[in-house]
């Protein structure tokens, strides 16, 4: 059985949707959200659906606290089991090539039994160049590689993977681009039901968490929700950047901006992801890899600095 968070206004009855074997699916009315509560889900296939529904029903007015808290219930208490992602902060460390500081890390991950790997390029406007500089890193490894833009059917590309590598680039063009070919449900289902391997890096990282609401990317084009595949229950900001002291620049810094997104009710933990580091999620357990470190943000809380080689598995259980 599975938790599923839902929240509504005190003092006014939530609004309800039946179905879903029997369930009745509360959503919440138009208006801020801060009272919650909690429903249990009898399955996988329930969850998922009733996830679906809220991605549909809920209006941009509240979806990032209604459907984010709802997404990180699902994925934490239900369908977290058979997860195996590797979440990396860049796809190119500084004075390196592409992926190379986190080859070994790849290689590893994906191991004997992975032959061919998909590849998600939408983050980036020149697909076939980006294509072709993760095919030749990919085939260096010893894995094939095909890319989904290149399919005629991207939802039966994603079904017949065997690992998927969501590339970086422009988070909010790599979300539409997933939401407009009906992928968000598939590769949720391929990630946590089926166990297919996930790795992301920069925005394919930003995209596995809740939703993208701490990207550090402009919104060039509009997805229909900030919502994202919600792989694990809490956000990443790629990229972190550490405040510089000697600075002169008035501009926010990372920190004060992760901040500001918990000044808002319900949000979920935010782990600044520093160039060089990446995450390893393995069903419920969570290892920081590489050699930067990360910063973890948590509503109420000062923030707290992280070594390589820490577990960051109990955030895979906060709801």
């Amino acid at each position: 059985m599975g938790l599923l968070t839902v929240t509504a206004e005190a003092g006014e009855e939530p609004q309800g949707k039946r179905g879903l074997c029997g369930a009745v699916l509360f959503l919440p009315p138009r208006s801020r959200l801060h009272t919650t509560q909690v429903f249990e889900l009898l399955s996988v296939q329930l969850a998922t659906a009733v996830w679906d529904i809220l991605l549909l029903q809920c209006s941009p007015s509240y979806t990032r606290v209604a459907c984010d808290k709802a997404a990180g219930s699902v994925v934490a208490r239900t369908m977290g089991s058979r997860r195996r992602l590797l979440l990396v902060s860049n796809s190119t460390l500084h004075g390196g090539t592409y992926l190379a500081h986190c080859q070994d890390h790849i290689r590893a991950f994906l191991g004997e039994q992975v032959k061919r790997v998909l590849f998600v390029p939408y983050a980036l406007h020149n697909r076939d160049a980006y294509a072709k500089t993760a095919r030749e890193k990919f085939e260096s490894l010893g894995y094939g590689m095909d890319s989904i833009h290149e399919s005629s059917n991207p939802v039966e590309a994603v079904r017949k993977s065997e690992a998927i590598f969501v590339g970086g680039g422009n988070t909010f063009r790599l979300l539409k681009a997933l939401y407009d070919n009906g992928l968000i449900t598939e590769i949720r289902k391929r990630v946590l039901e089926d166990g297919t391997p996930y790795i992301g890096s920069s925005a394919g990282t930003n995209v596995a968490t809740i939703s993208v609401n701490t990207t550090n990317d402009m919104p060039i084009v509009y997805p229909p929700s900030l919502s994202a595949l919600g792989l694990v229950p809490f956000n990443i900001n790629p990229h972190f950047l550490d405040p510089d002291v000697n600075s002169k620049h008035m501009g926010e810094t990372r920190e004060q901006r992760i901040t500001q997104y918990h000044e808002e009710l319900d949000t979920p933990p935010v782990l600044g992801l520093r160039e060089g580091s990446l995450l390893l999620v393995e069903g419920d357990k969570a290892t920081l890899l590489g050699v930067t470190g990360a910063r973890l943000f948590m509503r109420g809380k000062a923030p707290t600095e992280h070594m390589p080689g820490e577990k960051f598995s109990f955030l895979l259980m906060d709801s």
